[in-house]
């Protein structure tokens, strides 16, 4: 458990005012409870632009500290090979549409076939149909009657199959139609992954290419943010997460400005612990009126747990690992009740008084 306390707007902080060889009292002074945490200073909503492809950067379109609205290009990288691949997707698609039509190729062979089927199957039909009467008439055998029968079958199902097949064609083509469609739409859309835009209005941070560098995917190419909102991520200590909670009072320190300290709160907490470092992230709000943050900046933090005024306390080298005390006198061992504490003192509830003469143990 890490505690780091310090001067903060309101209350005083004690420093040892004893030898350690000396019996001392307890004394009643301010005490307030801290968590000390680490972390970097960035923008709201910050983001570091990574590209889908590869490709060489074309064109810069802006610089460090340019402020941009949603949507506006930043960097290009170079798409010859994407070029080509859309060209040849129209062409596709242009041949696909013209496959489909009724009037030409495929389709209108397949129509014919429908149209001879269906005039065939029609002469066969009425052929039958002749049979049958004169059958009835006893003027043909019946084998000429059987005859006309199976052929008028065959033709219907040459008909059938006619349709059949002309429909199964009209299927594949239009399907073709829409597979080719598709296939532009994809090479159009891998083009614009060539373009990397703002996602939002704010502020380029960082541009860490150059014109004409290789990149590949993955790699950042933007730093990026909202112009002038900024946020402290702080590395709480796994043992000490417990303790803190939203809204709660948080004192700033950078090493750029040690003079001018930022009193915020708590904004967020983050649910997932980072398992190589075993800590969590704590998100406070920075406005620092006068003061000029940058992306990165380093800086320091005391999150405020508890604090209390005109507390009895002793100095924490005082206190066994049992909670007691050693008494001056016989120099016996007393057990306390303990409450808050910081890197010098700890709060004493009961088991003695601001009269009792105590030892280090």
């Amino acid at each position: 458990m890490k505690y780091f306390v310090t001067a903060f707007t309101g209350f005083i902080f004690i420093a040892s005012c004893s030898n350690s060889n000396d019996a001392i009292k307890p004394l009643h002074k301010d005490l307030i409870q801290a968590v000390y945490a680490s972390g970097k200073i960035y923008p709201y909503n910050h983001v570091r632009i990574a590209t889908k492809v590869n490709g060489y950067v074309s064109k810069l379109l802006v610089k460090t500290g340019d402020t941009v609205k949603a949507g506006t290009p930043l960097l290009i990288l170079s798409a010859p090979n994407n070029d080509v691949n859309i060209d040849i997707a129209q062409t596709n698609l242009q041949l696909s549409r013209a496959y489909n039509r009724t009037d030409v190729n495929q389709l209108n062979a397949a129509l014919q076939d429908i149209n001879g089927a269906s005039s065939r199957y029609t002469l066969d039909s009425l052929n039958y149909e002749r049979y049958k009467n004169l059958w009835k008439e006893n003027i043909t055998a019946h084998t000429n009657l059987d005859q006309a029968k199976t052929q008028a079958e065959l033709s219907l199902q040459a008909y059938n199959k006619a349709v059949s097949n002309y429909n199964n064609l009209k299927t594949k083509l239009s399907a073709d139609v829409a597979l080719a469609e598709r296939q532009l739409q994809l090479q159009q859309n891998n083009k614009s992954d060539y373009i990397i835009t703002a996602p939002f209005s704010g502020k380029v941070f960082d541009v860490p290419v150059k014109e004409g560098q290789l990149l590949t995917t993955g790699t950042v190419a933007i730093d990026f943010g909202e112009a002038n909102n900024f946020e402290a991520d702080l590395d709480i200590d796994e043992s000490d997460i417990g303790m803190v909670q939203l809204n709660q009072a948080v004192l700033l320190s950078t090493d750029a400005y040690p003079e001018k300290p930022i009193n915020t709160t708590v904004t967020e907490i983050e649910p997932s612990l980072a398992q190589g470092s075993k800590t969590i992230i704590v998100k406070a709000n920075v406005n620092a009126a006068g003061i000029q943050l940058y992306s990165g900046m380093s800086v320091e933090a005391n999150i405020i747990i508890s604090k209390k005024q005109n507390a009895l306390v002793i100095p924490v080298e005082y206190l066994t690992a049992d909670n007691s005390v050693v008494l001056k006198k016989d120099k016996s061992k007393v057990h306390v009740q303990t409450g808050i504490r910081d890197m010098q003192y700890v709060e004493i509830f009961s088991g003695i008084d601001a009269n009792t003469e105590l030892i280090k143990p």
